[in-house]
């Protein structure tokens, strides 16, 4: 018995002497391999310092501009409001100028306007005595012009071109429209009757005169609403010069009276001191 209890702890001082080996060199490769991550993570870390300690002066200067732009003296903001009651000043006064000048062009196109309308109110008169005049048919309107002699159709010519020139010097007809009646095309035929000449006419210069008041209209309404936003842009500039040079007067009045209300309480310290 003895002797297989020898054997027995003999054989089991090995076993523990190789497991103890085994778990030496398992914890000898885990620190081999550890060695690579730390030094890596210190590596990073040391780049953080670097990089947080490079950065902390213009943190730190952004930060001293920024509190010197907001915190500022009464001297300072007392300059700065005189500089913008000036600015709005010098802009109030555009705005009136353009204000003015908008105004005296709506003024303008309304005076077009009023005499665009008189004078097809004029033509509109003329084209519908005629087309009265129309009800009663004249009878040399319906001879045929193989049947004209010479000096009819020479006179008819004659007078289309004149009645056709004096409606183009009137602004009745355009240039196109007195070329086509000087060429005789696009309708117009030197051989009818004057009086035919004449209806045209007249009913050609008021739809003319028509579109040129219409157009006007729509002139006078878009420089009226520009007269319109300028006096709207100058009330509010002056309003904001007013207000901005109050608020600079304001300023310079603390900045005046500032050192007179820090000796004022001093000089009557001592009389209501002596009251009591």
């Amino acid at each position: 018995m003895n002797a297989v209890a020898q054997e027995l702890f003999s054989g089991m001082r090995g076993a523990l002497a190789v497991w103890l080996t085994m778990v030496f060199l398992v914890v000898f490769l885990c620190a081999i391999v550890s060695v690579p991550t730390w030094s890596e993570h210190l590596r990073a870390r040391r780049v953080r310092v670097a990089r947080h300690a490079l950065a902390y002066p213009a943190t730190l200067s952004q930060q001293a501009t920024t509190m010197a732009q907001v915190v500022e003296t009464p001297a300072t903001q007392a300059v700065e409001l005189r500089r913008y009651a000036e600015e709005v000043a010098v802009a109030a006064n555009h705005a009136q100028l353009t204000a003015e000048r908008r105004h005296a062009e709506w003024a303008a196109v309304q005076r077009a306007q009023d005499a665009a309308w008189r004078a097809f109110e004029q033509a509109s008169a003329a084209a519908s005595r005629i087309e009265k005049a129309q009800v009663f048919p004249v009878r040399e309107t319906a001879v045929p012009p193989e049947k004209l002699t010479g000096d009819e159709k020479a006179h008819r010519q004659r007078y289309l071109h004149r009645a056709a020139s004096t409606a183009y010097h009137r602004g009745e007809l355009s240039a196109d429209q007195l070329t086509d009646a000087l060429l005789h095309r696009n309708g117009w035929d030197p051989y009818r009757h004057p009086f035919e000449q004449e209806a045209t006419i007249r009913r050609i210069a008021r739809e003319r005169l028509l579109s040129a008041y219409q157009a006007m209209s729509t002139m006078e309404r878009s420089a009226w609403h520009a007269a319109e936003i300028a006096a709207a842009a100058r009330a509010s500039l002056h309003a904001e010069a007013l207000a901005a040079a109050l608020r600079a007067h304001r300023a310079t009045s603390r900045l005046s009276e500032s050192p007179r209300r820090h000796v004022a309480p001093a000089k009557h310290r001592r009389p209501l001191l002596a009251t009591h």
